[in-house]
């Protein structure tokens, strides 16, 4: 997996900034952030686009829009040529993208040339966000850590024996069947669970369809 140079990086923060935002970002604004020509920007949303590919993300250049109409530009045409005729196959593309909350891995991979980053990055800057999240119904949480106990599903890690008393209400309760999949009636059977890590790693796959515990463990061990 190629490393982003420094003005690829600058570029996907810009695109992750507008896509925390639920927003498009003109050319013309990536140009006057990044200091990059406007006529060259697209050059650099092509291995933005492939990283995505590779990390299955949704295509975050499809945020790239032009100014004077708001159409989506060339950095998502390599990777879906029928956008242009389907304007809806764009429009869906950037739903996924203002639904999607993982970006720390297109946001961190970085070659870092002496004299273009200090040392230190500002972070905490207030945004306003809107969102759509899926409900979640916090007593089948509690019927799922009383009836299956607060140990992990996948690697066997016990907060409590490891931390002590108190520390396993940070054990975490994962969906067989994702929560993002749509609404539905859910019971206990369909709940596991799991410390963080392997939380995290079940849905490393797909958020829509995460690995199953069988084949984390499989991985795992």
């Amino acid at each position: 997996m190629r490393e982003f140079t420094a003005k690829e990086q600058q570029v996907a923060d810009v695109l992750v900034e507008a896509a925390i935002e639920q927003r498009t970002v003109s050319f013309t604004e990536i140009s006057k952030r990044t200091n990059i020509n406007v006529r060259k920007v697209g050059q650099y949303l092509s291995p933005i686009g492939q990283k995505c590919q590779e990390l299955k993300l949704p295509i975050i250049t499809v945020l790239a829009v032009y100014k004077e109409n708001g159409n989506v530009g060339t950095g998502y045409e390599e990777f879906e040529p029928t956008f242009k005729t389907n304007p809806e196959v764009a429009k869906k593309e950037q739903e996924k993208v203002w639904n999607n909350t993982e970006w720390d891995e297109l946001s961190s991979v970085v070659v870092e040339p002496d004299g273009i980053w200090s040392e230190t990055f500002k972070e905490g800057t207030p945004i306003n966000v809107k969102r759509i999240i899926p409900l979640r119904n916090g007593k089948l949480r509690k019927l799922c850590l009383k009836q299956k106990g607060c140990i992990c599903a996948v690697c066997g890690f016990d907060p409590k024996k490891v931390f002590g008393e108190g520390f396993e209400r940070t054990i975490e309760v994962h969906h067989l069947s994702p929560v993002a999949n749509g609404e539905r009636e859910v019971a206990v059977d369909d709940l596991i669970p799991v410390c963080a890590t392997c939380h995290k790693a079940l849905h490393a796959k797909s958020k829509a369809e995460p690995y199953t515990p069988e084949e984390l463990k499989k991985i795992l061990h």
